[in-house]
């Protein structure tokens, strides 16, 4: 099994992959989250807590920090939107508290998703760079 810092790089897949990774997922789980809103405090917690592990994971696919920057900035942006459209669809009486006015909830799920991209790139890179090289092998044959 990789290592989840070790999986391919988001430019190493292909086209469908990249905009199901970097629109679809960060907007459907936004939309989970919306919901959750109206009926789970807890739900919606939980929810945000495995957009911060994605944002982490997310930024570990990129070679460079503006590459994960952007995704982040993408990434939060449409986390927030994803909340915001199904909380306004739905009507529902929210469960916590969004910031007034409610569009202000972008900034809070953009802002932080920026460094928890770079934070990925970087834990992505340090275990690279720790990782023993195949041409450093140990040398072969009998030991004194």
């Amino acid at each position: 099994m990789v290592h989840p810092l070790e999986r391919p790089l988001l430019a190493e897949r292909p086209l469908w992959l990249r905009v199901l990774s970097v629109i679809g997922g960060p907007l459907v789980l936004g939309a989970v989250a919306g919901w959750a809103l109206g009926t789970s405090s807890v739900s919606y917690l939980a929810i945000s807590v495995v957009a911060i592990a994605g944002g982490i994971l997310g930024g570990a696919e990129h070679r460079t920090a503006r590459g994960a920057a952007l995704r982040g900035l993408a990434g939060g942006l449409l986390f927030g939107s994803g909340i915001l459209a199904v909380d306004a669809l739905t009507g529902a009486d929210r469960t916590i508290e969004l910031p007034h006015p409610a569009v202000l909830l972008l900034v809070l799920t953009t802002v932080p998703a920026v460094p928890l991209h770079l934070l990925g790139r970087r834990l992505r890179a340090r275990r690279a760079a720790a990782a023993p090289r195949p041409d450093a092998a140990a040398p072969s044959g009998p030991s004194d």
